[in-house]
Parts: C-alpha cells; sequence; structure tokens
C-alpha cells in the first residue's frame, strides 16, 4: 500500500509513475548520452 502513496506523489509533481520513470532515462540515454564522447 505504500507504493499508492508514493505513486500519488510522482503523479501530481509531474513525475512518471511505477515503472514509466525507466523509459523517460532510457529516452535520456538514447538522445542525450549517446552524444557525448
Amino acid at each position: 500500500m505504500p507504493h499508492y502513496v508514493w505513486n500519488y506523489f510522482c503523479e501530481i509533481n509531474g513525475v512518471p509513475v511505477g515503472l514509466a520513470w525507466y523509459n523517460e532515462v532510457k529516452a535520456f540515454e538514447e538522445q542525450v548520452l549517446s552524444q557525448r564522447n
């Protein structure tokens, strides 16, 4: 049940809920980190 509180907190603050944040990180890595040397 505590994860429901965390998910709500993330949702009201515009942060991806659950494992959706992983897709955000993966996209960042592909777009930004891949351009670095």
